[in-house]
């Protein structure tokens, strides 16, 4: 992400905390590995517009290993 976050080296705790007592209810990302000629395709026509979202699998993944292995997030917290 540019600009990162947070440069605050607590930031990624701060953020799984607020999600195990539900004070954050969201976690998304703005990545994508396409260049920036392909993003530019859909600058004046929304339609040509890459398709595709690069990693959601890596969100799910990394919220169950950092909110359910480390005890923060319930199973069913993680699902909900």
């Amino acid at each position: 992400m540019s600009p990162p976050l947070s440069m605050e080296t607590n930031a990624k705790a701060e953020l799984m905390k607020r999600l195990a007592c539900d004070q954050l209810q969201l976690v998304s990302t703005d990545n994508c590995t396409f260049s920036t000629s392909q993003k530019e395709l859909g600058k004046l026509d929304f339609a040509r517009i890459p398709n595709g979202c690069n990693g959601i699998e890596d969100r799910l993944s990394v919220v169950y290993s950092e909110g359910v292995d480390n005890g923060l997030l319930s199973v069913c917290d993680f699902v909900r």
